[in-house]
């Protein structure tokens, strides 16, 4: 990691918020900028290990890859820029 958590990222990984803190509005709000966020303030390196293991695997480069994990497309992208 880059740098200690903070902002946005230590709201929800922190303990400095109560049992009323809105997780929902929180990731809502967060959205537009939680990719960048993650990748370029806090150095996240998951989803280009996620597209290392990928790659082996992939015989043909020609063939459509669909990324259907749970997430904002960061593995997708990844595995894209390193595959293709």
């Amino acid at each position: 990691m880059k740098k200690k958590a903070q902002g946005a990222l230590a709201a929800v990984t922190g303990t400095d918020h109560g049992p009323d803190f809105d997780v929902e509005g929180h990731y809502d709000t967060w959205a537009t900028a939680y990719d960048d966020d993650l990748l370029n303030e806090y150095g996240y390196i998951a989803p280009r290990i996620a597209a290392d293991a990928f790659e082996p695997l992939v015989q043909d480069k020609t063939q459509p890859v669909i990324d259907l994990a749970c997430g904002t497309g960061l593995v997708g992208r990844s595995a894209w820029l390193h595959l293709y």
